[in-house]
């Protein structure tokens, strides 16, 4: 009996079938596992290998610390958010200066200048205001106008403080040590939230 006819009986056929299904299996097997020698690996591949899964631990834990960081980060902007100027305190523009002029009000100071409310962008969600001002009084006025500002909320920061003596006597006494002045110019800052609204 020859190959052709020995395919062609169910035994004949059962072989030929299970040939194939090997050989799909053997193909298979070196498709996904790759050389032969990768079975059999030599002490120079198993020390690249660990190398490179050495390597791949340590970029793991570097990202892993990176996104640690982003989510303080992340915590850590959502608190302070709570602190700039939101929405619901009011139109910056014209608050802002109105709580400023009330606070040198209240301490009695006389402002010399208390300029507009200007604005610079910060990214897409935030921006700083900032209003200049400008005043000379005793040191216990300033003193109590520095308290006023303090307890301003939102809090505001100073950008720019500058303190100088003012010689010249506020009155005819002759009295140069009492009746000395100092002169106050400065400016103040305060994160907003929001679009930025003059960009002045």
């Amino acid at each position: 009996m020859n190959i052709k006819e020995f395919l062609k009986t169910p035994k004949g056929k059962l072989t030929a079938a299970l040939c194939a299904l090997g050989a799909s299996w053997l193909f298979l097997f070196f498709y996904f596992i790759g050389p032969v020698d990768s079975l059999f690996p030599t002490p120079g591949q198993i020390s690249a290998k660990e190398a490179e899964l050495k390597k791949l631990r340590k970029e793991n834990a570097t990202l892993k610390q990176r996104e640690k960081e982003l989510t303080l980060r992340q915590k850590t902007f959502a608190k302070r958010r709570e602190s700039f100027w939101q929405k619901s305190n009011g139109f910056i523009e014209t608050d802002l200066r109105a709580i400023v002029q009330a606070a040198a009000q209240k301490a009695e100071f006389p402002l010399n200048s208390l300029g507009s409310v200007k604005t610079s962008k910060i990214n897409n969600e935030l921006y700083f205001a900032e209003i200049d001002i400008q005043g000379n009084a005793s040191i216990e006025v300033i003193a109590a106008f520095l308290s006023r500002i303090r307890e301003i909320r939102p809090a505001l920061s100073w950008k720019r403080f500058d303190l100088r003596m003012n010689m010249r006597p506020r009155n005819n006494t002759g009295n140069t040590t009492a009746d000395l002045e100092l002169f106050l110019n400065g400016s103040l800052r305060i994160i907003a939230i929001g679009g930025e609204e003059t960009g002045k």
